[in-house]
């Protein structure tokens, strides 16, 4: 018999609410505890199960038409690969690690999510590790991914990676390897890259046509070939211009701040300062371009201003900086499809060491107004 009066009914709703709260619960955990799986999709648009497995592997024997439905129907019904089943089934993770010095650089962020896109495409998973640029670190996630058994790693080794056994060991063991950007010539592996050199020489041949004569180079590290590549570009064109570049205007500073500041303060206050500064790294231009507007001198009214990378910031400081585009999304694309070709492939492929075409984005900071 339920109580007669509005506070008796509160109190006695009061004393099941915690019941109900528990059913609604138990029924939401069943009702999503049936997974759609691709027997699931086969059966409501009357179609076999091997027509829908290859319709979503984009098969070309599949009609667009056809794939669209299937499509749409996953998307709608929430399905996902079983994944552990793949991996059973072909004797593999299907799970492809990524290192990287640093996740939060713009650069090795779109990389990653040109990493993914591809990858997830071909239903594969992608675990994410960063170094923070030290090299004991790369060495331990090194070996915690193989103990995770991924299938295929992609690395970007640290500025502070001057020995490479790990990377040696890898090639011995023929764990499906590809390395990114940072690739070292000497390693047999399948390597993705921009063209560092060419982007060097693009800043240089550009520095050269606005009519700057005294330039000056802020490095990375001096053993990371990377950055020497992206020098060495520079000094060739100024070269073919026939503007020399004096030893002591090409400045190392590992890509940190205090050295950066310190070389740029230097070679400001020397007897013949630079009328142009070229950073192999955005970061490095955007802290001169701090340090040149607190020392009251105009860019590009007293001196030009250029970097590499086209990281956001380069567009929204003022003013602009004129860069290099390195196409980092498309870098991790093509990296992925290779490394997956890799592993997927029954034999051996040759192997690839496929350059990506830098692109010169030209702004304020290194213009001259010639009016």
């Amino acid at each position: 018999m339920f109580p007669g009066t509005v506070a008796e009914l509160r109190d006695y709703f009061l004393l099941l609410l915690p019941g109900i709260i528990t059913f609604i619960r138990h029924k939401k955990v069943f009702m999503q505890k049936h997974q759609t799986t691709i027997i699931d999709i086969a059966r409501e648009l009357g179609i076999s199960k091997s027509t829908v497995s290859r319709a979503l592997k984009d098969h070309p024997d599949i009609k667009t038409e056809t794939k669209e439905k299937i499509r749409n129907l996953a998307m709608e019904s929430g399905y996902r690969p079983n994944m552990l089943a793949l991996s059973f089934k072909q004797n593999r993770t299907n799970i492809i690690g990524i290192l990287v010095p640093d996740i939060e650089r713009p650069f090795y962020a779109s990389v990653i999510s040109g990493v993914q896109q591809r990858a997830n495409n071909q239903n594969f998973f992608v675990v994410i590790f960063q170094s923070k640029d030290s090299y004991v670190a790369e060495l331990n996630i090194i070996q915690t991914m193989l103990e995770l058994r991924v299938c295929g790693i992609l690395i970007c080794h640290s500025k502070e990676t001057v020995e490479f056994p790990h990377i040696s060991e890898l090639i011995k063991k023929g764990v499906p390897l590809l390395l990114l950007d940072r690739a070292n010539e000497e390693h047999e592996a399948h390597k993705v890259s921009t063209d560092h050199f060419v982007g060097g020489y693009m800043i240089g041949e550009h520095l050269a046509l606005q009519g700057y004569k005294n330039i000056a180079i802020i490095g990375g590290p001096p053993t990371l070939q990377m950055s020497n590549l992206r020098v060495d570009g520079c000094i060739k064109a100024l070269k073919n211009a026939g503007i020399p570049v004096k030893k002591n205007a090409i400045r190392y500073c590992y890509f940190q701040r205090e050295r950066v500041l310190s070389a740029a303060n230097e070679l400001l206050d020397s007897k013949n300062p630079p009328d142009a500064f070229f950073c192999v790294h955005d970061r490095a231009a955007i802290e001169i371009s701090k340090l040149l507007e607190f020392r009251n001198i105009k860019v590009p009214g007293d001196i030009g201003l250029a970097g590499f990378g086209n990281e956001p910031m380069s567009s929204f400081i003022h003013p602009s900086l004129t860069t290099i585009e390195q196409h980092p999304t498309r870098l991790g694309e093509l990296a992925a499809e290779i490394i997956i070709q890799e592993i997927t492939s029954e034999t051996p492929i040759k192997l690839q060491n496929q350059i990506i075409s830098p692109q010169l984005i030209v702004r304020e900071s290194t213009v001259k107004d010639n009016g």
